[in-house]
């Protein structure tokens, strides 16, 4: 069906579609996330970069200032003993994880010691998470905003020496983020992993 609008013709059913489109397009693409979801994301893109001053920045303010307290009296020290070295990014990120030992429950733990069973010797060089989808951002009773996704870590190293990095673990679980506004930004005070059946 065909309007005509001043010489121009108007398709009311294909402007339908590509509006549909543009809009998925647009959700696809987290345009129209909340701002509790993105702080979601930022933590885990913080946490892929090794950048633990953004990755507390996105949890509990107290958090966050513990963090900073013990990190001055580090870098102090550090100073002190005549270092600069803050350490390997991934003996940071293992140092990260106690802040998130409630994620993976104990299925990255059983993956690793399969992996390691089969291959005694690998040489791990990073842990890397990674959003794959966005479930559900709700708000709870207490106006906290519960945010799930679905979570893929994987530890990659190398299995054979000369050989390049490749990924040695994947392990997928649907993640729930508890965050709370905090004066004018959201922070996460909560997170839990679901393992599957």
């Amino acid at each position: 069906m065909q309007f005509n609008n001043g010489g121009r013709g108007f398709r009311p059913l294909t402007s339908a579609l590509l509006l549909a489109a543009f809009s998925v397009l647009l959700c696809q693409c987290g345009m129209f996330e909340d701002d509790a979801t993105k702080r979601v994301r930022e933590f885990a893109d913080a946490f892929n970069a090794s950048d633990f001053d953004r990755m507390m920045a996105c949890v509990d303010p107290q958090i966050e200032r513990i963090y900073k307290g013990v990190k001055g009296v580090t870098d102090t020290f550090q100073r002190f003993m005549g270092s600069n070295e803050g350490g390997s990014a991934l003996s940071k990120k293992a140092g990260a994880l106690p802040f998130m030992k409630d994620l993976f429950k104990e299925g990255i733990q059983r993956d690793l010691a399969k992996e390691l069973k089969q291959n005694p010797a690998p040489m791990v060089t990073d842990l890397r998470l990674e959003i794959r989808k966005v479930i559900s951002s709700v708000k709870s009773t207490s106006g906290d905003r519960i945010v799930t996704v679905r979570m893929k870590v994987a530890v990659r190293g190398i299995k054979v020496p000369g050989n390049p990095e490749e990924e040695l673990i994947a392990h997928e679980a649907a993640m729930i983020f508890t965050v709370r506004q905090f004066e004018k930004e959201w922070r996460i005070v909560d997170m839990n992993g679901q393992e599957e059946k």
